[in-house]
């Protein structure tokens, strides 16, 4: 999977860095208070849920950790959600459907 990172960028330049699948739903209304973010996009894939895995793998690549991170993904775990928010970071999802990651993993094995 690739993950692609984007570190201390204007908030103001967020919307030239996401792909078609994020900027359209995108909320161009909120408030943010930081000058500079990161953001950090995975695949817009329907058949995929982010586990808290992939976000523990994003943690120990970012260099500017002290900043607000936007995550961008098609679906997360709660398990992912809940580690995204204890590191300073904004879940940003299009679907809002609460995977956890036992039920993903039992549902993807096909048991």
């Amino acid at each position: 999977m690739k993950i692609i990172i984007k570190e201390a960028i204007t908030y103001n330049d967020i919307k030239k860095y996401l792909p078609k699948c994020y900027r359209d739903p995108f909320p161009v209304n909120i408030n943010m208070e930081e000058e500079y973010i990161n953001i950090v996009l995975f695949p817009c894939n329907r058949k995929a849920v982010i586990t808290s895995r992939y976000i523990q793998k994003v943690l120990q690549k970012l260099k500017a950790s002290t900043l607000r991170t936007v995550y961008f993904a098609y679906c997360l775990s709660t398990e992912a959600k809940a580690l995204i928010r204890e590191n300073n970071g904004l879940v940003f999802g299009v679907h809002n459907y609460e995977w956890e990651e036992e039920s993903w993993i039992t549902y993807k094995g096909g048991c």
